[in-house]
């Protein structure tokens, strides 16, 4: 019976031999924690590889199932040859149950589906593998049903967690990521829903998850530590971890990925480290209950949409010394649907205020203070912020920018543009229609289109310069210019009423005194050759106007609507060109004065031709002639050393006679072109009269000033 038996045994082991499939192995080797483990070779050239695999194809027989602590080698030599451990076949160790730790080798590139599926004791996982890039697959995860399952160490050798590499491990609560990990797969941790404590020490980690999928979803993370030595914080990188309620970036990190703290909707403290330099598009998108954030000093750029949907925002420290960029042009809403946003501390080492900074948080109130570190405050940095109530501007801002306050309704009392400042961009204070009164800095030269419309609260802009550089100022339209509104201009204190402009101006600017009915008188100085576009449109209280000897141009709309004027007077002996009519509303009865024998000439200008009553000025001697020369030019207006005159006619003789009557020059010439030199004559007030061919009397008398 014995030999039966044993006969018996020995033909059922030679018919499981002899059967195809029966072993799922080439060799088996005892590796160095003790456990047999069974290997496929899958490159019997250089370099030699195998994959590790189950005793049968149906798992293990009867007590030889691996057990207790595995460690895997990263080798195993076979017939002399030495192969390399690069995969784990799937099913390999389905059901090893006695499994506790596992120490999975660094060459492993492949682990396949189930390969670990229900290894109920399995506590302890150490993952070495340096470049995995499968884990799992169709079937189902490497490690399904791993009940027991709570600590995961990533290796610090370790550079990439492949797609879905820990999925639905659900008993896992603590994950270590090592120090070299530079890419985690989407889904890699989805799924563990008991996972509560992330220890993240990937130094330079550029890739996590996608913008479809993240590495922690459905996660339950609510302690995330991040090693001091991390310097990135990639895109997605804990995004939907709703159990985060607190977290604290180290000072290493120079990096806040795109959405990487994205609907964390439990978290409320947050705390960034004083080296970020950039925190991407969307990285606190919805999240909810964050209270407060500060933002460092090392901050340069702020990307779009970074604290959107933040509806518990309360308060922030903004002390980003230089940051260039909060947001884009197309998509600018950093703090869009923050609505509880009501304060905001910008740090007194800030120096610029970026584009669209806090555009529309209509919810800041009170006061606004831009500190005296700050030098430039970018186009619509505060655009809609319809509850401040007042802002301090520092003095070294030396630039607002377009829209920079637009519609900040609530602001009132008096707007201060410091001296610091040079311009201000348009539509920068659209709609504050609070304001009573703004005060506007000497050095500014350019206020921008749209500046002061819709402030219809003004009555009073206070200069802080002169005449001059108020003057120089270029306004781009008359809403640019706050007198529009306020009507009223101060300058040193001093309302202005009888307006000199000095003889150090050479153009007057348009829009100028637009609106200015504070205005009764105006004198314009003799180095004044141009006087812009409704340079004094609807000065409606101007009464009278002098202009100087040197105005060559005045434009369209000039003096337009100054229905007072009850006089103007004219030195330039030679007619300003007018540019289409600069004189609407002007009575056309009113006299205007112009030089002694220049009647004819500006009764003959275009432009001028609309007033019915000009006037040689008073002053002119009582035996001038009027012109009997149609075409008569004498230039230039300020005479050097020469005078030169041209006539439509020949002319005969000239004479040039002073203020006295006195004839200090006379030249018989016949012709109609005339060089005079006037070398010899004082500086002064002259009187040339010009014979013609036909007539022994004057022709024609004009006045040049002799410099």
């Amino acid at each position: 019976m014995r030999n039966f038996l044993h006969y018996f045994t020995a033909g059922l082991l030679l018919l499981a031999l002899a059967m195809p499939g029966a072993f799922a192995y080439d060799f088996s080797a005892v590796c160095s924690s003790g456990q047999t483990l069974y290997y496929n070779i899958t490159s019997s050239t250089e370099p030699y590889t195998v994959e590790i695999t189950s005793e049968l194809y149906g798992g293990y027989s009867t007590g030889t199932a691996p057990s207790g602590n595995l460690v895997m080698p990263s080798s195993v030599t076979y017939n002399g040859i030495t192969y390399s451990v690069t995969s784990i076949a799937s099913n390999a160790f389905r059901n090893c149950s006695g499994l506790t730790e596992l120490t999975i080798p660094a060459p492993v590139a492949s682990i396949g589906h189930w390969a670990f599926y229900n290894c109920s004791g399995l506590t302890t996982v150490n993952y070495n593998a340096v470049n995995c890039g499968a884990m799992g697959g169709g079937y189902g995860g490497a490690f399904d049903n791993c009940t027991s399952w709570e600590t995961l160490i990533i290796g610090d050798n370790v550079t990439n967690i492949a797609e879905s590499a820990f999925s639905s491990c659900s008993t896992i609560t603590t994950v270590t990521i090592g120090s070299s990990v530079e890419s985690i797969g989407e889904m890699a941790f989805s799924g563990c829903s008991n996972l509560i404590t992330v220890n993240f020490n990937a130094i330079n980690c550029t890739t996590m998850g996608s913008s479809d999928f993240s590495v922690f979803n459905n996660a339950s993370i609510t302690n995330l530590n991040i090693a001091e030595n991390v310097t990135n914080i990639p895109e997605n990188a804990f995004r939907s971890c709703s159990g985060l309620t607190s977290v604290i970036i180290p000072n290493s990190v120079t990096n806040i990925g795109n959405k990487a703290f994205a609907s964390c909707t439990n978290l409320t403290s947050f705390t960034i480290g004083n080296s970020v330099a950039s925190i991407g598009d969307s990285v606190f998108y919805n999240c909810s209950s964050l209270f407060s954030i500060t933002i460092p000093n090392s901050v340069t750029s702020i990307g779009r949409y970074a604290f959107k949907n933040c509806s518990g925002l309360a308060s922030v420290n903004f002390n980003a010394t230089n940051c260039t960029r909060m947001g884009n042009s197309s998509s600018y809403h950093v703090f869009s649907g923050c609505s509880s946003l009501a304060t905001l501390n910008i740090g007194e080492n800030v120096t610029n205020i970026p584009n669209y900074a806090f555009y529309n948080c209509s919810r800041l109130t009170g006061t606004l203070t831009i500190p005296n570190s700050v030098t430039s405050i970018g186009n619509d940095a505060f655009y809609g912020c319809s509850g401040l109530t007042s802002i301090t501007i520092g003095n070294s801002v030396t630039s607002v920018g377009s829209c920079a306050f637009y519609g900040c309704s609530s602001l009132t009392g008096t707007l201060s543009i410091p001296n610091s400042v040079t311009s201000i961009g348009g539509n920068a204070f659209y709609g504050c229609n609070g304001f009573t009164s703004v005060t506007i800095g000497n050095s500014v030269t350019e206020i921008g289109g749209g500046a002061f419309n819709e402030c219809s609260g003004l009555t009073s802009v206070c200069y802080t310069g002169n005449v001059a550089g108020w003057c120089g100022i270029s306004f781009g339209g008359n809403y640019a210019n706050p007198l529009w509104y306020a009507q009223n201009l101060y300058i040193n204190n001093s309302l202005v009423t009888n307006l000199t402009i000095p003889n150090t101006v050479t153009e007057i600017k348009s829009y100028a005194f637009v609106y200015a009915t504070c205005l009764t008188s105006v004198t314009i100085g003799n180095s004044v050759t141009s006087i812009g576009y409704e340079a004094f449109y609807r000065c409606s209280g101007l009464t009278s106007v002098t202009i100087g000897n040197s105005v060559t141009l005045i434009d369209n709309n000039a003096f337009g609507g100054c229905s007072s004027l009850t006089s103007i007077t004219s030195h330039a002996a030679n007619p300003p060109t007018i540019y289409s009519n600069p004189f609407g509303s002007v009575n056309a009865a009113i006299p205007v004065y112009v030089p002694c024998g220049c009647v004819s000439a500006y009764n003959n200008a275009n432009g001028w031709n609309y007033f019915t009553n000009i006037q040689q000025n008073p002053d002119c001697p009582t035996d001038i002639e009027e012109n009997i020369i149609e075409e008569l030019e004498l230039y230039p207006n300020l005479v050097g050393n020469i005078l030169n005159i041209t006539s439509s006619e020949t002319i005969s003789e000239i004479e040039i006679v002073n203020v006295m009557g006195q004839v200090v020059y006379r030249a018989e010439v016949n012709a109609d072109n005339v060089v005079c030199n006037v070398e010899d004559l004082k500086a002064g007030v002259y009187i040339v009269r010009i014979y013609g061919t036909n007539t022994a009397s004057v022709a024609c008398q004009r006045k040049f000033i002799k410099e």
